[in-house]
């Protein structure tokens, strides 16, 4: 239905691959009336509305609307126009109820569109990016025929590929969720399975953007891993897909909070183009937390309370030692033991004991160093980056000072890093 375009796009559309450049209502293109190696042909929106086609090597109008397969009639707008080049449905005034309508080649055609990622077949997420400015994403729905109008309205978000993950599913392979699309393609390069939520992490934790019903394509999954951005909006939205994903996976649930060594607000595509590969993702996954849906444990960050000593009361005294039964002990889905240096150290209070002048402080100080930061524990232990407590029982503050210095060099430790 290409009456539904503006004449500007008409034009567009029938140079397809001869545009050269493009801008809000201007575009240069190779002249198809004549061989143009020089992109002579310039394409503009009138004052009506109208297209306006001029050939600076002499070429005429009628020359190049024929070259086209067009009319005349095609360069003028419909009586419904708004005027700027851009088609109303049913004659409708500007800003009451009016809709624009593109074909995918001219939203692609944009300068600052630098990635379109399709929602099945009828929403489009553009990524735009522009120098000097963040990136930012624009929504388009489709109104059938090749043709589409800004916003979402009447159309459903679901999760990025559902159909593929549906079917990865159904064949048992593990499922990835990662903040963007950016990363999903990124995984999809390692050959993994991935998808991620529309519409990215929220900056408020009270206000989650992974909603329950995102979760359904992830349903009877054998074990879906989350990947954190590395900042606190990246790990609070990990959080939220958790709580989302849980009650729907029939294995386990596992989340990486950081990848080892990337920088603040990096990810997984920042982790992969700075040497990280596949086999280390893999192994990043076999150590992670394991949860499942109804199992005695705490949400991410918290410690649980069924494998504490002691569990405190609301006024915050402790009571006595947890009593269960040993039939009940066997049915209950306990976690693995969470490993942070693997051979070398599990979560939580960790005591090196050794005789005198045998290098226990240097060697518990670079740990903590390597697990606070991420990246290699004794510069080859790959170990993924979390809040460590380094205790400095001998309270010797420059001792510490110089050798975090030696350790480091120039470079600041991770602020992850607390020292008591």
């Amino acid at each position: 239905m290409t009456s539904l375009l503006s004449p500007f796009d008409r034009v567009l559309d029938a140079l397809g691959q001869r545009v050269r450049s493009l801008r809000d209502h201007q575009a240069d293109a190779l002249c198809p009336a004549h061989e143009d190696r020089a992109a002579s042909l310039s394409v503009d929106v009138g004052r009506n509305g109208g297209a306006v086609v001029t050939c600076q090597a002499g070429c005429t109008t009628e020359a190049v609307v024929e070259a086209l397969g067009l009319k005349m009639r095609d360069l003028f707008p419909p009586p419904s126009s708004n005027g700027n080049g851009a088609v109303n449905q049913k004659g409708k005034a500007p800003g009451n109820g009016s809709s624009k309508l593109y074909t995918l080649a001219h939203i692609q055609r944009r300068p600052q569109v630098t990635a379109i990622y399709h929602y099945g077949p009828d929403l489009l997420k553009v990524r735009i990016e522009e120098a000097g400015k963040a990136k930012t994403f624009a929504w388009y729905r489709s109104v059938g025929h090749d043709q589409w109008t800004p916003g979402t309205a009447g159309a459903e978000k679901a999760l990025y590929r559902s159909d593929e993950v549906r079917h990865a599913i159904d064949k048992g392979r593990v499922v990835f969720v990662v903040e963007g699309e950016k990363d999903v393609d990124t995984a999809l390069s390692l050959g993994l399975v991935a998808t991620s939520s529309p519409d990215g992490a929220s900056r408020d934790a009270a206000k989650p953007k992974f909603p329950a019903h995102l979760a359904e394509p992830l349903r009877g999954a054998k074990r879906v891993v989350i990947i954190a951005d590395n900042d606190e909006a990246g790990r609070a939205h990990a959080r939220a897909t958790l709580d989302a994903v849980l009650p729907v996976v029939a294995g386990d649930v596992r989340i990486l909070q950081s990848l080892p060594g990337v920088a603040d607000h990096g990810d997984l595509t920042d982790w992969i183009q700075a040497g990280g590969t596949k086999k280390e993702l893999e192994a990043l996954v076999r150590r992670a937390q394991a949860y499942r849906h109804g199992q005695l444990a705490a949400p991410v960050g918290k410690s649980p309370a069924t494998e504490t000593a002691h569990t405190p009361t609301p006024q915050g005294k402790p009571k006595g030692p947890t009593i269960f039964n040993a039939a009940a002990l066997m049915q209950a889905e306990l976690r693995p033991t969470e490993i942070v240096v693997p051979t070398i150290l599990p979560a939580g209070l960790g005591l090196l004991g050794g005789r005198p002048k045998k290098g226990k402080s240097w060697l518990a100080l670079g740990l903590a160093l390597a697990v606070s930061a991420g990246g290699r524990a004794l510069g080859q232990i790959a170990v993924e980056a979390g809040d460590t407590l380094y205790l400095d029982l001998e309270g010797a503050q420059r001792r510490t000072q110089k050798r975090i210095r030696t350790i480091l060099g120039e470079d600041p430790p991770s602020g992850r890093l607390s020292i008591a």
